[in-house]
């Protein structure tokens, strides 16, 4: 979230020249703020989710939200802060009043300054970890397929990313076939060096109904729980806890040319 991964710790290390795993400081604020992702990402030819973006006090907000609504005939958006992590302050909604309360809701809780609003994407959602072999190159792990009902508003929110729930199931390898999955990989390998991401980052993405791919969130740290998805996909390597963090760890010692002993 904030300061881990915005940029904020990455600028203090850079300017105390101590060296660190993952992105650099420019890295991670292109990644963790979602517009500036969007438009990078578009820029070189990938998917975006159609979106607005509404500021804290910003005048005719709600005008531009009916007419996002209308242009894209919308039946039910998602409202979600332009710098975040673990999915909080993020809301499905069926008309644009609700869309301007939540993110109201956003500003008066001073979770960000601004907030996206999305169309719903439909289809099969996946996240994909990604790391760097030794020669630099990255190489995307098998992706994780997220599982769960969408009915009545649920998402994947911050509950079912890290407390107990019988709504949300994993499938790593995903049932997307081997073809599709290659096709995930390569994309989130093009990405990684897009963002000049370094060391390891998750990506998250759709595969809609009509087959295209879409990737809504990139995350300059993965989780790090018990069962994170970094752990999950590593595990499909044959590799335990330990072994991951070591190949992290290890890896970027070596690309940065630091002497270690094991």
């Amino acid at each position: 979230g904030a300061f881990g991964e915005d940029g904020g710790i990455q600028d203090l290390l850079e300017q105390a020249n101590i060296p660190f795993l993952g992105g650099s400081a420019q890295t991670c604020r292109t990644m963790f703020y979602k517009d500036r992702a969007a438009r990078l990402i578009a820029a070189n030819g990938f998917k975006t989710i159609p979106s607005i973006q509404v500021q804290k006090n910003e005048p005719g907000a709600g005008e531009k939200i009916k007419l996002f609504f209308e242009e894209h005939k919308l039946s039910e958006a998602v409202v979600k802060p332009i710098a975040g992590g673990s999915s909080i302050g993020v809301s499905f909604v069926k008309t644009p009043d609700e869309a301007i309360e939540k993110a109201t809701g956003i500003f008066d809780r001073k979770i960000c300054d601004d907030v996206l609003i999305e169309t719903v994407c439909k289809g099969r959602e996946f996240t994909i970890i990604i790391v760097q072999n030794q020669k630099g190159d990255p190489i995307a792990l098998v992706p994780t397929q997220i599982k769960i009902s969408y009915e009545d508003g649920q998402f994947f929110d911050y509950r079912r990313k890290y407390l107990p729930t019988s709504n949300t199931t994993w499938a790593c390898p995903p049932d997307f076939g081997d073809d599709l999955i290659r096709t995930i990989q390569k994309k989130a390998e093009d990405l990684f060096t897009l963002f000049s991401m370094r060391d390891f980052a998750r990506i998250d993405g759709w595969i809609l109904d009509n087959g295209e791919i879409y990737f809504s969130d990139f995350n300059p740290i993965s989780g790090m729980e018990q069962n994170s998805f970094i752990f999950q996909q590593f595990s499909r390597m044959g590799l335990t806890h330990k072994e991951a963090f070591e190949y992290i760890v290890f890896g970027g010692l070596e690309r940065r040319g630091i002497s270690y002993t094991r």
